[in-house]
């Protein structure tokens, strides 16, 4: 049996890309895509949160009573809120 890279290598030295082709959407499941897809527009178009949630380190939660109180309190953000 011969290592990974080795077998890598030779993988690489008798194969060639495929070259790029264009299908339909319904055509492309289980395909790869040759280049990235960038967006022309931002949706929606403002600034919003790339993340969702919080995360606390359970010594903090110890040492500051308060922090729990404050996470109890019910606050609700729906999406596309600013403010």
């Amino acid at each position: 049996m011969i290592p990974v890279f080795q077998a890598l290598k030779i993988v690489r030295e008798i194969t060639k890309p495929l070259a790029a082709e264009s299908v339909s959407l319904a055509d492309a499941l289980g395909r790869f895509l040759a280049e990235d897809i960038v967006a022309d527009s931002d949706l929606p178009p403002f600034d919003r949160s790339q993340m969702d949630g919080y995360a606390l380190r359970a010594e903090d939660l110890q040492t500051v009573p308060r922090v729990c109180a404050l996470l109890a309190s019910p606050l609700r953000v729906a999406a596309g809120m600013t403010s």
